[in-house]
């Protein structure tokens, strides 16, 4: 015989001698691949879903809010834009037409940390 055939013999030999052993062994290496690739499909599913999320908000969208805080309307900078209502629906009905969506949210700071 040559050694390749010999080799080959003597690890079905040792397979039929230990079959709980090699039971083990073949249970374990499933269950670790099984693993890994329950690990690759969770991360995977979490990452489509974190890009699904931000793709909610949109490159090409602008935010505009006013700032409820600011009580000098001497103020040179302020933050915020001092949007109203009505400067809303003048932005969602009448002066744009290329704005396709526009939603008012409305924020309380009034319990805000400082």
């Amino acid at each position: 015989m040559n050694e390749i055939a010999y080799q080959i013999e003597q690890a079905l030999l040792a397979l039929r001698d230990n079959k709980l052993r090699s039971l083990l062994s073949v249970l374990g290496l499933a269950t670790g691949v099984a693993a890994v690739l329950l690990i690759a499909a969770v991360s995977e599913a979490g990452r489509l879903m974190i890009f699904a999320e931000l793709d909610t908000f949109g490159l090409r969208s602008i935010w505009v809010y006013r700032n409820y805080n600011d009580k000098d309307p001497n103020r040179q900078i302020s933050r915020g834009s001092q949007i109203s209502t009505d400067d809303f629906r003048t932005i969602d009905m009448m002066c744009c037409p290329d704005v396709l969506e526009a939603t008012p949210i409305v924020r309380d700071n009034s319990k805000t940390r400082r």
